[in-house]
């Protein structure tokens, strides 16, 4: 199976290493998100079941910053991690570039 990685995703920046013989990428430690009062919570419905992307469009003009509202809500097993009725955080755009800058992607 092959993917696809946009030139935008953290997933092009992993860590490689070999642990005796075995091969892995480990993923960056990333900072903690902002918890600001002007974040959003939604309910999960069957149009964004699965579609971080079009949350992300929706909220930020920007479907690329899906990861944003995968990290922030510790999905780890995208789709089958989300459930209609679940509730999420979407953090408010501001946040975004200080998150970037501490990761030092800025």
């Amino acid at each position: 199976m092959t993917a696809l990685i946009p030139n935008k995703s953290w997933l092009r920046f992993p860590d490689y290493y070999i642990f005796d013989g075995i091969e892995f990428f480990d993923t960056p430690d990333f900072p903690e998100f902002p918890l600001s009062d002007n974040d959003t919570i939604i309910t999960i419905d069957q149009t964004y079941l699965g579609r971080l992307d079009l949350i992300a469009y929706d909220y930020y003009g920007d479907v690329n910053l899906w990861w944003v509202i995968a990290l922030v809500n510790d999905l780890m097993l995208l789709p089958t991690s989300m459930y209609v009725g679940m509730k999420l955080r979407i953090p408010v755009s501001d946040s975004i570039s200080i998150y970037l800058s501490k990761a030092g992607k800025k």
